[in-house]
């Protein structure tokens, strides 16, 4: 899919995996050279992991989300990530 004429044109393209809706891969481009690439894969029905990825100014991969998360189908959802920040 392709977002154009805007200020903020975009091509996305996802593919689905087993199970269709809830294990798929997106990569969405910028005009601009910004690349993002977001893998979801179910782990349970009720656990997930989420890895976010983006390109940076040099052309190397860098990892934004990496997580897990946990429905509860209650208002306690919560995630763990496993991104370590640099200081």
């Amino acid at each position: 899919m392709e977002i154009n004429g805007t200020n903020h044109d975009k091509t996305f393209y996802t593919e689905h995996q087993k199970n269709g809706h809830d294990n798929w891969m997106t990569h969405c481009a910028n005009h601009d050279g910004y690349e993002e690439i977001i893998l979801n894969t179910e782990i349970t029905d009720r656990i997930g992991h989420t890895i976010r990825l983006h390109k940076n100014e040099a052309g190397q991969w860098t990892v934004n989300t990496n997580m897990v998360h946990y429905d509860s189908a209650t208002p306690d959802e919560w995630w763990e990530s496993f991104v370590r920040r640099s200081s």
